[in-house]
């Protein structure tokens, strides 16, 4: 369970940040919003009441994120809960500590569904008491057998048995879904007598009874108690899933982060990985230029009220926590998430989200905030390259000059930024354009709608046209620039507005199969009003070149994945000549890719760390059987031969050209230790190579909490305690804390790093 959930005493539970953390000003007046009527769809979402207005929707939205789903149900079955404003958000327009989330009163339920009511005020009334828990009884052997069921299963054996206990109606919750049964036939009537399953703390379900409880028979009790132990196992299973494919996926974010930092990936990889962590339905970049007031971004669910408010976040500046925009009853929910901002360009990442709060988990919302607080995704469009010069006086443009601009450049991204930058020279009136093209529901006839999102951009805001304007012309010619080498708009058009006298566009195509996967647009606005006979020529030059760098980029790739999978087999050979240390490379990998992770390390330090992780024990290839395989200690003769298997290993990868130093350097020196003693070469301290320092420590972890035949396998808390034992003295003592604090907080998974097992485009599997 999420730790910053806190269960309170009575018939009220407190949920959100401690009192002492909230950014609400003590003595504030709260703000006139009226309460919001919500409740569950038949679909699982959650539903507000098509009248509640903008502000308080938005309010709404602040207070129940990352409120978990048993919550809310709690509040459904009688047991109110407190909100506190979450503290990784902007407080909310409500301006109050608490708000309290009950369930509607019964003349406000209606035929429709199971309302509640979320209340600011903290005087506002509470509906109850709570339903009370079942009572101690014996539990007959078949309902002792429920434990190895799902409580789907449980709850259709419970209905079998309890169909004549005056039993109406069974709701529980795994802490993923409701599961509803009707005992008999109709609909449940309504009752006010009710069953509590779980415990006021953790409300897990309700039984509603047809009779008053004082007559139910010791079975539904009995079957009550077992409902509600079915559900809290199931609810801690759930939550360790949820943990860890949030890990997983925050874990693609950085490397998606990475991927943009290195060139290897235009900026909306980002975007997409942060939509995935937080089930958003989609997500874009805005940005706008300090102190403009017009919101630029590429996507048709942004509305031009929801521009305006983003933009007003953005010129207002302050608070740099994320906030919910303000939105019709019929829009889904939007996160705002500032970027940095980098001179008197500002930005953001805005995700239209599924309306289930419960997936913006504190966890979540901290690898979302980690991900966005990086620059790099405020860089390259907005400042010209080094080389280019503001002048209006200019050589005419030409291939060799265009040519000569894109030397020694690789990444796509970036030959298109120097090129579009040579196109359009500072002070010209010129912009350029590369948008990354997708086709939806295209079924090779032609057909699908054209979604647009931006890589980067050149030239003065003041030229650049609206992106929905852009966003009309490419759908409108999209086929024929598909066909064709490019297309040359002048006015008067149709589709040019008023400030643009010509557009150039040209079609970025994907290597081998000549999909268009780009366009390049250059336009000219009123400042420039020459004709350049040769802008689409050139354009067309530099689409062919950017084209091409994707294709010296996907050979680079591929390279790399063959490169990456050699690595892992050649590491993973050792683990068929010895059984029990079966998925100890892949282990090992995953938590050292963590670990460096939370130290800050490099791209490149990452990858020199996985691919040691991979080879550390390679060179146990020349151990012999009869040592490797041993039950029980080793003499000093087998000990001194199985100590070569470092040098063995480092020795079989110098021959090998494509292995980095620091790799070597992991697979001799990973068996160091801090005050000297280790071996091969004795190193002491901070001598001993940074990363085999890393290593050493995950690769100790591992060998304690794994089985061998010379040992079990040691408990968590019984490995930390070995694990403190030999700080500063075989491991590290700075890098052994992080490691421990991060198992013990549970942010070491063991599949969280399996997206880092390699990279971009490698399976891990």
């Amino acid at each position: 369970m999420e730790s910053d959930h806190e269960a309170g005493r009575g018939s009220t539970r407190r949920l959100g940040a401690a009192p002492e953390e909230s950014p609400v000003e003590s003595g504030a007046a709260p703000c006139p919003i009226p309460p919001v009527r919500l409740r569950l769809g038949v679909d699982g979402d959650l539903e507000l009441h098509p009248e509640t207005p903008p502000l308080a929707r938005q309010a709404a939205y602040t207070r129940l994120s990352g409120v978990p789903l048993q919550a809310l149900l709690a509040a459904r079955w009688g047991v109110a809960q407190h909100l506190l404003p979450p503290t990784r958000l902007q407080a909310d327009v409500t301006v109050t500590e608490h708000a309290i989330l009950t369930t509607a009163p019964q003349e406000q339920a209606g035929q429709d569904g199971h309302w509640l009511v979320l209340s600011w005020m903290p005087d506002a009334p509470v509906t109850g008491p709570a339903a009370p828990a079942p009572r101690s009884v014996p539990v007959p052997p078949d309902v002792l057998d429920w434990a190895h069921l799902t409580p789907e299963d449980a709850l259709s054996a419970a209905g079998v048995l309890l169909r004549e206990a005056g039993v109406a109606q069974i709701e529980l919750t795994d802490g993923v879904s409701l599961y509803q049964l009707i005992v008999g036939d109709g609909p449940a009537p309504a009752s006010e007598h009710h069953l509590l399953l779980g415990s006021l703390a953790e409300p897990l379900g309700r039984i509603t009874l047809s009779v008053p409880l004082s007559v139910v028979p010791d079975t539904v009790h009995a079957a009550a108690w077992m409902l509600g132990q079915v559900c809290r196992q199931a609810l801690l299973s759930s939550e360790v899933r949820r943990k860890e494919h949030a890990a997983l996926r925050g874990t693609d974010l950085q490397r998606a982060v990475l991927s943009v930092v290195s060139g290897d990936a235009p900026p909306e990889a980002a975007i997409y990985a942060a939509s995935r962590l937080v089930h958003a339905q989609a997500g874009t970049r805005v940005t706008t230029h300090y102190p403009s007031a017009i919101a630029e971004a590429y996507g048709g669910w942004l509305t031009d009220d929801l521009r305006r408010q983003v933009a007003a976040r953005l010129i207002d500046g302050g608070d740099a926590r994320p906030v919910f925009a303000a939105t019709p009853a019929d829009h889904a929910p939007v996160l705002i998430v500032p970027l940095p901002i980098q001179g008197v360009r500002r930005g953001a990442w805005v995700f239209q989200l599924s309306r289930r709060p419960w997936f913006l988990r504190p966890h979540v919302l901290d690898a979302l905030l980690e991900a966005a607080r990086h620059p790099v995704h405020m860089h390259g469009a907005w400042s010209p390259p080094a080389g280019i010069v503001a002048s209006e006086e200019r050589a005419p443009r030409s291939v060799l000059g265009l040519l000569q601009h894109l030397v020694d450049l690789d990444a796509p991204s970036a030959v298109a930024a120097q090129g579009l930058h040579y196109l359009t020279p500072v002070g010209s009136g010129a912009w350029g354009a590369y948008l990354a093209v997708r086709i939806t529901s295209d079924d090779g006839s032609g057909g699908g709608a054209v979604i647009l999102s931006s890589i980067l951009r050149t030239g003065s805001d003041h030229d650049h046209p609206p992106p929905s304007a852009v966003q009309a012309v490419v759908a409108a010619f999209w086929h024929t620039v598909g066909r064709a080498g490019g297309l040359s708009l002048s006015a008067p058009h149709p589709l040019l507005g008023a400030l643009q006298k010509r557009l150039s566009l040209a079609p970025v195509r994907a290597a081998g199969t000549g999909r268009v996967t780009g366009v390049l647009l250059v336009g000219n606005g009123p400042e420039d009003a020459r004709t350049d006979a040769q802008l689409p020529t050139l354009l067309a030059v530099l689409a062919q070149q950017v084209g091409q760098a994707a294709e010296r980029q996907l050979a680079l790739r591929q390279l790399s994945r063959t490169r990456e999978q050699t690595f892992r087999v050649l590491g993973r050979v050792l683990e068929y000549r010895s059984y029990e240390t079966k998925g100890h490379t892949d282990r090992v990998t995953s938590m050292a890719l963590q670990l460096g992770l939370r130290l800050d390390l490099t791209t490149d330090q990452l990858t020199v760390l996985r691919w040691g992780a991979y080879l550390h024990d390679i060179g146990k290839i020349g151990i012999t059987d009869a040592v490797l395989h041993k039950d029980g200690p080793l003499d000093d003769r087998e000990r001194r031969e199985m100590h070569e298997h470092v040098i063995i290993g480092e020795a079989l990868l110098r021959e090998q050209d494509l292995v980095p130093e620091g790799v070597l350097e992991i697979v001799r020196s990973h068996h160091e230790r801090w005050d000297g003693g280790g071996y091969p070469d004795g190193l002491r301290g901070d001598g001993i190579p940074l990363l085999a320092r890393v290593f050493s420590v995950v690769d100790v972890y591992d060998a304690l909490t794994s089985a061998r035949t010379y040992k079990p396998s040691w408990t968590q808390e019984q490995s930390l305690s070995e694990l403190a034992r030999l700080s500063g003295q075989a491991l590290d003592p700075v890098l052994t804390r992080v490691f421990s604090d991060m198992v013990r907080r549970g942010d070491l998974s063991e599949g969280a790093g399996g997206a880092l097992l390699s990279p971009p485009g490698v399976s891990a599997d």
